[in-house]
């Protein structure tokens, strides 16, 4: 197990390294309970494989290429039925698809999914979800923090917030967009409101936005998943329109052919 895992990984590094699809800066380790894949995905008998040789150079075996890169110029993208088999390290999920494998980004998968939802539910009719909270939080923030909320009110407004000035650098916030949520509400909203100051991937205002209420409201790397979320959320992410990449642009899953697979095993 130990050794094909070891393929696997030396596998997506060298297709990152090598293929350079979307320039992005790795982002911190994200909060989440425990850190090692979730005991539904270790296999249950210990086998001792046979020794391997050194992995091949996979620049030319392995990349994300036309499965896992949205096409220039298409106007809905797809993906192939993907059949889950589980999760890695509680971040990635591992699925089958026709000619090869898929490791799904589970944060920058539902980030798409919660994006696009987002996006249609303020174009409804009704406008936005709203969550009103039983007691408004009020917010004293620091000048950075309350220039970024006084520039962002209408779109955050248009998004299911209900937000009021309460001074200079104060604001009063009566409801929520659903799925932003934590123990301490005044810290997850300074959070959320550092993040939406700093995205510089996402130029337009409604759209940073709404990235930065996906990015707040999506499953977080290091969550243990059941067999049933994965599939659920697999199925959200083939539903979307651009199912490879998050808002930010970071991909949402890479690819490995069985070709490069039988390579590695010398068959």
């Amino acid at each position: 197990e130990r050794a094909v895992a070891r393929v696997v990984r030396h596998a997506v590094h060298a297709s990152l390294d090598s293929a350079r699809v979307v320039a992005w800066s790795p982002r911190p380790p994200a909060d989440g309970p425990g850190g090692g894949p979730s005991s539904e995905t270790r296999l249950s008998a210990r086998l001792t494989p046979p020794a391997l040789r050194p992995p091949e150079p996979l620049q030319a075996t392995f990349s994300p290429g036309r499965e896992s890169v949205d096409p220039a110029g298409s106007h809905r993208e797809t993906l192939p039925l993907l059949h889950v088999v589980g999760q890695m390290s509680a971040t990635y999920i591992v699925a089958e698809g026709p000619s090869g494998m898929y490791m799904i980004d589970q944060h920058a998968a539902h980030e798409r999914v919660r994006y696009e939802q987002v996006i249609k539910a303020r174009a409804a009719t009704d406008g936005a979800p709203r969550q009103p909270l039983l007691e408004p939080v009020l917010l004293d923030l620091e000048p950075a923090l309350a220039a970024t909320m006084a520039g962002s009110v209408t779109h955050l407004e248009s998004l299911g917030f209900e937000i009021a000035a309460f001074g200079e650098q104060s604001f009063v916030v009566r409801a929520i967009p659903p799925g932003i949520a934590g123990r301490d509400l005044a810290d997850e909203l300074r959070s959320f409101l550092a993040r939406l100051g700093d995205e510089r991937r996402v130029t337009d205002p409604f759209e940073r936005a709404a990235a930065t209420i996906a990015c707040h409201s999506s499953v977080r790397a290091g969550t243990a998943l059941s067999l049933e979320e994965m599939r659920a959320l697999v199925r959200d992410l083939e539903a979307t329109d651009a199912p490879r990449t998050c808002p930010h642009g970071r991909p949402t899953l890479v690819y490995l052919s069985s070709a490069a697979l039988d390579r590695q095993f010398g068959r």
